[in-house]
């Protein structure tokens, strides 16, 4: 017994030292956690951002595989996948690393660093709260591996009304905010490169699942309701519009080019989760004028009064339209009425 304690004595005191030694804890300089001291705080805040939101997610998870590891309850079906929370919290490790060590980051303006932090906090958050959410509305259907409960259900609560995998989208937008905190386009091009597509498949394995145990109720919920990705209601929708514009006319006032092009990524961002249609199509086009701008300002600065179009063309969109969905109507209504009639007596 002595020796086993006093082993492990000496284990412990061993890891006191080292870990004394890799945080210098003193004083104002003590650790926060991860390696954020007080002194960083005030310049970092984005990674204390980072680190509660990953801890909060990582703590629902360890909550539910516990209540696994204690269920009494055995599944119809069980279908192991090498997507999982071993191998998404690696991945993510991985790339916080490379934020870390500022592989990939790209130098920016104070301004534009300052928009990049506040989307991707904001991203952090909400992506944070959707997980989280989704964890707890599935309840007893969450597992680690892809598992058919008996008498499974298929759950209809929000954040499911958004989209029918909504922890694996909202993990995405988690490791984009991550690139964006860092001003790392590496870091978010890996998330949506690897990571995403790692995600839709482990979604696609998960819903051949569902269609065999729920044929007809899933086979109609899939129809009515997206993969992975929201669809924000046009109320939200605009909100960010609104934020855009501000951004590109901070731009223009400041001939800041890099922030206006940081406006354009994110422009191209949101044309993949607004609900209407129209919007998502006028403003994927709206992202390639958004970037030939700034390549044209970059060559010659005369060109930066061009700025103005797409500043415009944010803030009208607060009306319900901007000129690329009237451009889209238009379109539209030309094609429709070039339609020859159809013969109803057949």
């Amino acid at each position: 017994m002595n020796i086993l304690f006093d082993t492990g004595q000496v284990g412990i005191d061993a890891a006191s030292s080292a870990v004394g030694q890799v945080c210098n804890l003193s004083g104002q300089d003590a650790i926060l956690s991860y390696g954020l001291t007080f002194t960083q705080l005030a310049t970092q805040w984005e990674y204390a951002v980072l680190y509660l939101a990953a801890t909060a997610v990582l703590a629902t998870v360890a909550v539910r595989l516990l209540d696994k590891r204690d269920s009494v309850e055995t599944p119809q079906r069980r279908e192991r996948n090498l997507v999982a929370t071993l191998t998404m919290t690696l991945f993510f490790f991985a790339v916080y690393v490379l934020a870390r060590l500022n592989v990939g980051r790209v130098p920016l303006s104070t301004a534009a660093v300052t928009a990049a932090k506040l989307a991707g906090s904001a991203l952090l958050v909400y992506s944070a709260a959707v997980n989280i959410a989704a964890r707890h509305v599935i309840g007893r259907f969450w597992s680690d591996q892809i598992e058919i409960q008996e008498n499974h259900q298929i759950v209809r609560r929000w954040p499911y009304t958004w989209s029918r995998h909504p922890m694996y989208g909202s993990l995405v937008l988690f490791g984009v905010g991550m690139g964006l905190i860092a001003s790392n386009p590496l870091v978010a091009g890996l998330v949506l490169a690897v990571f995403w597509p790692a995600m839709a498949y482990r979604a696609r394995r998960e819903e051949q699942n569902l269609l065999a145990a729920c044929p007809d109720d899933y086979a109609a919920y899939r129809q009515a309701v997206p993969m992975m990705m929201p669809r924000l209601a046009e109320p939200t929708a605009k909100v960010i519009r609104a934020g855009l514009g501000f951004m590109q006319l901070w731009s223009v006032l400041f001939a800041c080019l890099d922030l206006f092009a940081l406006s354009g990524v994110l422009t191209f961002g949101l044309s993949f989760l607004m609900a209407r249609p129209d919007f998502r199509a006028a403003y994927k086009l709206k992202t390639v004028i958004i970037l030939s701008f700034t390549a044209l300002a970059a060559w010659n600065p005369r060109f930066v009064p061009l700025f103005w179009l797409p500043v415009f063309a944010s803030f009208m969109s607060l009306s319900g339209h901007c000129p690329g969905t009237l451009a889209i109507h238009l379109l539209t209504r030309n094609v429709d009425a070039q339609e020859p009639p159809r013969d109803e007596s057949l």
